[in-house]
């Protein structure tokens, strides 16, 4: 299989840097309108009906409260549109036998299917036209207004969780990623044990003459952050899509054992996921000013899992064996899946590296051996007037 990500020792990786702000996922955030000429979905409407229970304990378990009903406003929609659909045969047969009649009056004579039509004048059989045309354009609304609100109820839905994802509020721990650094009490490195850390990045940014919050509030807002991401694709097979997204963790790993950074893995609950994801793990670095209010923990990176629920949305098909239909040999066309994961939220790397790599006694920070050919050379930082 070809590769869709390039390891980080690769000499060009193809990674995707975009802004973003913090990413919020509660439920009650409004829905963004799709653009009118936007593709259309292509919703497993299907399988919600099939399926309701399994749509609203996940919406429940996601806390999607307020769409937990939605399957069941789907099934009974889907049932309004039968009945629709039944009347509006009808409809249509009767309008096909009033055009008969209109058009060729002696068909009255010998044609026992007409019915009570054989006992209607001309005026009359034009005003029943009138009135089945009229009835039937209502049907049409009618159908349309039902497959629109069928389509609105199911994008509302979030994506089903898989297997792996903890049920709840509580995320598992996978693994510890690097070794936690020591401190002694001047809130140096060191192997002592000691852990009295008082300089938070945000200090040791300003007094080194590295960060000016106020000029970038200023210029962007606060909470923006930028963030390098990589994203791939695979057929609609559970296998594959796992080792890619292992291949999207392993590339996570590496750049923060580079960096020399400690991290925990975490296995993300139902609570913790957002819309488009069935799987999510985050990696978490250790930041010392953060020991007192989150036990040292901070999110950096992450990876989903989404299935087909953004293709199906976007209307992407593919077909894997690169051969239409018909040609001999050729795959069917699919929904791929699509993965995708933060290889680095720059600023938060760059924060953590500023606490863990800080030296309180010399005020410089330790630049990471990977990074430093890109630094001249250099391998750490001071105040402004140590600089050359």
């Amino acid at each position: 299989m070809q590769r869709l990500i390039k390891r980080l020792h690769c000499p060009s990786p193809k990674l995707a840097t975009r802004p973003a702000t913090h990413r919020s996922y509660t439920s009650s955030a409004p829905a963004a309108k799709r653009p009118s000429n936007g593709p259309k979905p292509a919703l497993d409407i299907k399988h919600i009906r099939q399926n309701p229970e399994l749509y609203e304990t996940t919406c429940r378990e996601r806390l999607y409260e307020s769409q937990a009903g939605n399957p069941a406003k789907i099934i009974a929609l889907s049932e309004q549109l039968v009945q629709l659909q039944h009347s509006g045969r009808g409809l249509r047969e009767r309008a096909n036998l009033l055009r008969r009649v209109l058009a060729n009056p002696a068909t009255l004579t010998d044609d026992s299917t007409l019915g009570d039509l054989k006992a209607l004048s001309r005026e009359e059989l034009r005003a029943d036209a009138r009135r089945v045309k009229e009835e039937l354009a209502g049907i049409v609304r009618a159908e349309a207004d039902a497959r629109r609100e069928v389509e609105a109820l199911a994008l509302a839905l979030p994506n089903l969780t898989s297997d792996e994802t903890p049920r709840g509020a509580e995320p598992r721990l996978l693994r510890h990623v690097g070794r936690r650094p020591e401190f002694d009490e001047e809130g140096r490195s060191s192997g002592s044990g000691a852990a009295r850390i008082w300089r938070s990045h945000a200090h040791i940014g300003a007094e080194l003459g590295l960060l000016d919050f106020a000029a970038a509030a200023q210029s962007s807002g606060w909470g923006w952050y930028y963030l390098v991401e990589m994203l791939a694709w695979t057929r609609a097979d559970p296998a594959q899509a796992r080792e890619v997204f292992e291949e999207m963790l392993d590339v996570q790993t590496e750049m923060l054992e580079s960096l020399g950074l400690h991290a925990r893995v975490l296995e993300m609950p139902t609570a913790d996921l957002g819309a488009s994801a069935a799987r999510k793990v985050d990696m978490e670095a250790w930041f010392p000013s953060r020991q007192e209010h989150s036990d040292g923990w901070g999110e950096v990176s992450s990876a989903s899992i989404c299935t087909d629920y953004q293709t199906r949305r976007l209307q992407t098909r593919a077909r894997p064996g690169g051969r239409a239909s018909g040609s001999g040999g050729g795959d069917d066309v699919e929904f791929p899946w699509t993965l995708n994961g933060t290889a680095l939220a720059v600023p938060r790397v760059l924060a953590a590296l500023l606490e863990v790599g800080w030296d309180e006694r010399a005020r410089t920070v330790a630049i990471p051996e990977c990074l430093r050919p890109w630094m001249d050379g250099l391998d750490k930082i001071g105040p402004p007037t140590n600089r050359n």
